[in-house]
């Protein structure tokens, strides 16, 4: 499973300029991570926010159809762009909580922020719609004020299953909630789509969140994963650290991904996890159904090897699974729908992959 931060705008040609500390520091000559890497960061575009309905493939997006009441300078943040349907949206309130931190200067009595955007691509065809929004404005109204500040929700769903009835972006209001029902008492649904007649387009899903990404860097990552503390600010900092690399090939930062035990509190920090794990409470992602998924790089990826990226491993971040061990299941393992995927794969997907990006030794699209 990917989960990365990336840049939103392809690097323009632009002169480098050496990047000057105070005083005789021997490091003084050499470019930060943003200068060397990344030379438009600093004087991006910041998007708009404007709401639109357009095709996308066999597919309709309805982009910024919810927004976030904040907005955000391109260069100042990072976007967290994750995606989901009906059952899984509850998960947004612990998103939002930790795509934020705030630091309290004791000595003046001053708290400093740092916050970031999310930008959800929610899968809601046909009958689902309504329900759909339904959710969204309970997740709005009564659960944490940051879902309603950060969050921005694009709806899709194929073009011959649209909803009846959807109201334009600007008529939308606020229905009256009534907060004393419960969240997971509605985020649910019981479509026909989970019975496998339909499948989740989850590539579709995470291409509409990150093209809407409202920064320069976007974080991609499915929506039960939780990010640690501080990623934001600690990001940040990196790229303004001297880059003593000899390469200037374009980057993707990873960050390790965990699940856990049920009932135990979510780790916020690295020493925190990996108290966890020593415990035997905290392990490698899906480590019981196929570890060897986990290290073999989907077709995303394999693009990105191809174009020649680095990956950098991030220290002291990590995602973790929403708490809950999942166990191996044989028969999905061996489902037709699997096979049919691998087979898609090996033979379509990397031919077409291999006459747009040619071929490079060392990326492996799936063994």
């Amino acid at each position: 499973m990917s989960n990365y931060l990336n840049e939103t705008q392809k690097r323009t040609s632009s002169e480098e300029n050496t990047f000057k500390l105070l005083g005789n520091d021997p490091i003084s000559d050499t470019l930060t991570v943003q200068k060397k890497i990344y030379p438009d960061f600093s004087h991006c575009s910041t998007k708009s926010l404007n709401s639109k309905y357009i095709q996308w493939g066999n597919y309709r997006v309805l982009q910024n159809y919810v927004k976030a009441t904040k907005t955000f300078p391109c260069n100042k943040s990072v976007t967290y762009a994750t995606h989901g349907e009906l059952g899984f949206l509850h998960n947004l309130v612990e998103l939002a909580s930790r795509w934020q931190i705030f630091t309290i200067k004791m000595i003046k009595f001053s708290i400093h922020s740092f916050v970031g955007p999310i930008s959800v691509a929610v899968y809601a065809p046909g009958e689902s719609f309504q329900k759909t929004l339904e959710v969204i404005f309970h997740l709005r109204e009564c659960s944490h004020n940051e879902v309603k500040k950060l969050v921005t929700f694009h709806i899709f769903f194929e073009s011959d299953r649209i909803p009846n009835g959807i109201p334009k972006a600007n008529e939308l209001l606020s229905p009256k909630i009534n907060c004393s029902i419960k969240l997971h008492d509605i985020d649910y649904w019981n479509s026909s789509h989970h019975l496998n007649e339909f499948l989740y387009p989850v590539n579709v899903a995470r291409n509409v969140a990150k093209s809407n990404s409202a920064t320069y860097f976007y974080f991609t990552s499915d929506i039960e994963l939780y990010p640690s503390l501080n990623i934001i600010p600690e990001f940040l900092k990196l790229m303004q650290r001297p880059d003593f690399s000899n390469t200037s090939r374009r980057r993707v930062y990873v960050l390790p991904v965990f699940e856990m035990k049920s009932n135990l509190v979510i780790p916020n920090t690295k020493k925190e996890l990996l108290s966890l794990i020593n415990e035997e409470n905290a392990f490698l992602f899906h480590l019981n159904i196929c570890r060897r998924c986990q290290e073999v790089p989907n077709y995303e990826s394999y693009i990105m090897c191809l174009m020649d990226y680095e990956y950098h491993v991030l220290d002291n971040a990590f995602i973790i699974h929403k708490p809950g061990i999942k166990v191996r299941d044989k028969k999905v393992l061996k489902s037709s729908v699997v096979e049919k995927q691998k087979t898609l794969i090996k033979t379509i997907i990397k031919e077409e992959c291999d006459k747009i990006y040619g071929m490079r030794d060392g990326c492996i699209i799936v063994r």
